[in-house]
């Protein structure tokens, strides 16, 4: 019986940890385009299609990363 209440515990523990994970993932995307966003508003940043937009937040996620790598 204990076995079982452990053995749930354990499993109730790592859905919350992996609950937490993805969470933190959600967040930190939110912000990221957040910074994006803001970062072409001060800019005055515009393009013309889908696919140049995607390629210039790829380019800003890489440029974050750098940045933050020094940090």
């Amino acid at each position: 019986m204990e076995k079982n209440f452990l053995a749930v515990g354990l499993m109730m523990l790592l859905g919350a940890s992996f609950y937490l994970n993805n969470t933190q993932k959600v967040s930190d995307e939110i912000d990221t385009g957040d910074l994006y966003t803001n970062w072409k508003m001060k800019y005055n940043k515009r393009y013309t299609n889908q696919r140049d937009e995607i390629y210039r937040y790829k380019v800003f996620i890489d440029n974050l990363k750098l940045h933050q790598s020094f940090l």
